[in-house]
């Protein structure tokens, strides 16, 4: 066999062990890639469900809240006369509320439709006293009625 002809056997060899290693290293660089999507993917789905469970209590504290401030009302609505004892409640009850959730402006019971208790007080008060059911806005006084006739 001539020289010639050994270096082109070895040529062909070492071509084929570069693409082979070529392929290899491709293939271990896909791997690799998929290896780093699967950890980021995994890395936003803890994130994702650790944001659903914040976002969850946060709206059951909230509903908790509201559950109560519909027990208060529904006192409020029974009541046939006036009631110190109720009226001096609810700034104590509405602060509770108040003072245990972020992000609530204020509360507000508008039996018939007129704002009768509001809380906090400071910074409120032009809301006490006020007929929704005469709001300039149609759509709260279309909201109060529908209100008062379903009960809800």
């Amino acid at each position: 066999m001539s020289i010639a002809a050994l270096r082109g056997k070895a040529l062909a060899a070492a071509l084929t062990a570069a693409v082979l290693l070529g392929l290899l290293f491709s293939f271990i660089e896909f791997r690799y890639r998929e290896y780093l999507l699967e950890q980021e993917r995994a890395e936003v789905r803890e994130l994702l469900e650790s944001t659903t469970i914040t976002l969850a209590n946060a709206v059951h504290r909230r509903i908790s809240l509201l559950q109560g401030l519909k027990a208060f009302t529904e006192t409020v609505a029974l009541r046939q006369a006036p009631d110190r004892t109720l009226d001096a409640a609810f700034p104590l009850f509405a602060s509770g509320l108040y003072s245990s959730v972020a992000g609530i402006r204020n509360f507000v019971v508008a039996p018939g439709g007129v704002n009768t208790y509001v809380y906090p007080l400071e910074g409120n008060r032009k809301a006490v006293g006020h007929n929704l059911l005469e709001d300039k806005r149609p759509q709260v006084q279309e909201d109060v009625r529908r209100a008062i006739e379903t009960g809800r």
